[in-house]
C-alpha cells in the first residue's frame, strides 16, 4: 500500500500511503489499482506505469487510475507528466484533495511556484483540518517573508491536529528562526532531535 497524505520530501519520507480507493470505482478497477500500488510500493515503477496506462485503455478517464498514474510519474520525478495526470483526474472528478496536494508539490519541484501556492491553497480550502495539507500549506506560506507568520499558524495547526507529523517540529523551528524567534526555534529543533536523534538538519540548526 502507499502512504497517506503527509509531509512529502520526495525521498522515502515523501512516500505517504495514497488515499484508499474512492467509493464508486467499478469492481474491475479496484484490483488493478491494488496491483499497481503494490508495484509502485515495491519500486517497480515501470511495471506500475504500464499497468495503469493499460488500465486507462479499458477505463479511459477513470479519476483513480489517472491519480495513481500521476503518482507513478511523481515518484519518477517526472513532474510535467505527474501534473498532467493529476489535472486529468481532477477534470474527471473535481475537488479531490489528494491530486491537488501532490500536484502542488509537483509544481513546486518544477519551479512553478505560483501554481504550487495556488494549488495547495485550493487543497487547504477543501480540507482545512487535514494535518498534512495544513503542514504543506504552512510550509509554502512560510517560504515568503510576507506570509511567514500566517504560515507559522498553519504549521502550528498541523501539529495540533497530528503531533506526530514527520518534520513538523523542524518546519516550525525553521519558521521561528526566520521570524527571529530564537527561543521558539531552539525548543522546536530540540523536539525534532528528541523524536529523531539522526535529524542532521535540526542538529545543524541548533549548533548555529
Amino acid at each position: 500500500a502507499y502512504r497517506r497524505i503527509g509531509h512529502l520530501d520526495l525521498a522515502e519520507r515523501e512516500l505517504k500511503i495514497f488515499e484508499e480507493m474512492q467509493a464508486g470505482s467499478p469492481d474491475e478497477v479496484t484490483p488493478l489499482l491494488t496491483q499497481g500500488e503494490g508495484l509502485a510500493s515495491a519500486s517497480q515503477l515501470v511495471q506500475a506505469q504500464k499497468l495503469f496506462e493499460n488500465a486507462l485503455e479499458k477505463y479511459p478517464g477513470n479519476p483513480d487510475i489517472l491519480f495513481n498514474l500521476g503518482m507513478v510519474f511523481f515518484l519518477q520525478n517526472d513532474w510535467p507528466k505527474a501534473i498532467e495526470n493529476y489535472q486529468k483526474s481532477l477534470l474527471a472528478k473535481p475537488n479531490q484533495v489528494n491530486p491537488l496536494y501532490y500536484m502542488a508539490q509537483a509544481y513546486y519541484q518544477n519551479s512553478d511556484l505560483g501554481l504550487a501556492h495556488e494549488t495547495i491553497t485550493r487543497a487547504a480550502e477543501l480540507a482545512p483540518d487535514n494535518p498534512g495539507v495544513c503542514q504543506k500549506y504552512g510550509e509554502y506560506l512560510a517560504d515568503s517573508k510576507e506570509t511567514r507568520e500566517e504560515g507559522l499558524k498553519w504549521l502550528q495547526k498541523a501539529r495540533t491536529l497530528d503531533p506526530f507529523l514527520e518534520q513538523i517540529d523542524f518546519d516550525i523551528g525553521l519558521t521561528d528562526l526566520n521570524l527571529k524567534d530564537i527561543q521558539g526555534a531552539i525548543v522546536s529543533f530540540q523536539a525534532a532531535l528528541k523524536r529523531d536523534p539522526a535529524n542532521g538538519e535540526a542538529a545543524f540548526r541548533l549548533a548555529e
